[in-house]
């Protein structure tokens, strides 16, 4: 007799494409979600919560290597911009590193951290200078007094006096707008950032950080947990009032097509889901004296 067939199943199990649409619907992939015109809340299936016990934020490892903006530091986190080498495409990253000496605009760097894949921002926990090594390289603030173009020299002056510092032809200078800059550029009285690389006792990096009132080092980023006073998005041009309750001072920030507006947990929002007295994580940029909102979080609202 023989033995009775018993029917054997087949399992497969990949790796999740299925994304969730604005129209909150599941899409087998973010190509299908293309194809039918819709764009991505978030990239996995739809969830429709019942209560905000067991929410979070999803998370994933990422790593970047590209060029340093701009970074700011505020309290016990650094904020920093890069531009990745490969998309050309600009990255926010918090990290509590700490010493600011060690970063210059311009330099590279290999950023290995968790993407938040809602607010899309990288909490950074090693950051790796391709541009220097730490061991072998001083980071000075002076004052540029003179240059001396046949012995290749620049004086400057610190606390520790005048000093003069040689370099040759792979220095790289940045002042204020002009990158790359030369020798001529720099102007006697600029306050510097130099970065000098001991173990050649020669300059490798100059950068004018202080120029007159001008401070070509400041960040333009803000960052800070805010109360949503007004949302005037049907303005001609939108913008949002928000309350800092610390300071207990107003703030204008205007919208732009690049804003992103996200849930507290996960999906994108629309921006009718921001209402006064809502309570909101902002990440904002300052240009010509005016805010333009970069992310807007609403802590307030989790589905």
């Amino acid at each position: 007799m023989s033995p009775a067939l018993v029917p054997v199943f087949y399992f497969f199990f990949g790796p999740e494409t299925r994304v969730c649409g604005v129209d909150k619907k599941t899409y087998p992939s973010q190509k299908e979600l293309e194809i039918a015109g819709v764009a991505m809340s978030y990239d996995f299936p739809c969830q429709f919560p019942k209560k905000e016990t067991g929410l979070y934020e999803r998370k994933e490892e990422i790593e970047i290597i590209g060029q340093l903006l701009e970074f700011k530091k505020l309290g016990s986190l650094t904020y920093l911009i890069i531009k990745d080498n490969q998309e050309n495409k600009e990255w926010l990253l918090v990290s509590d590193f700490q010493d600011e000496k060690l970063l210059m605009p311009g330099d590279q760097l290999r950023i290995n951290g968790e993407l938040n894949k809602n607010t899309k921002i990288v909490d950074a926990y090693k950051i790796t200078n391709l541009s220097f090594h730490e061991e072998s390289f001083n980071v000075i603030n002076c004052v540029f007094r003179n240059t001396n173009l046949v012995e290749k020299t620049i004086e400057c002056s610190s606390e520790e006096g005048n000093e003069l510092y040689s370099y040759d032809d792979s220095l790289r200078i940045v002042a204020g707008t002009i990158n790359p800059a030369q020798i001529g550029d720099l102007k006697r009285n600029d306050i510097l950032r130099i970065r000098v690389n001991t173990k050649k006792d020669q300059l490798q990096t100059v950068i004018v950080a202080q120029r007159g009132g001008a401070n070509f080092l400041a960040s333009s980023l803000f960052v800070d947990k805010l109360e949503i006073v007004t949302n005037a998005y049907t303005a001609r041009r939108p913008y949002f009032e928000f309350l800092n309750r610390e300071t207990n001072e107003n703030e204008i920030m205007f919208l732009t097509a690049n804003t992103r507006m996200v849930l507290k947990y996960f999906g994108v929002a629309s921006v009718n889901r921001f209402k006064e007295g809502d309570e909101v994580f902002v990440v904002a940029k300052e240009k010509n004296k005016e805010m333009y909102l970069y992310l807007l979080k609403n802590n307030s609202v989790w589905k």
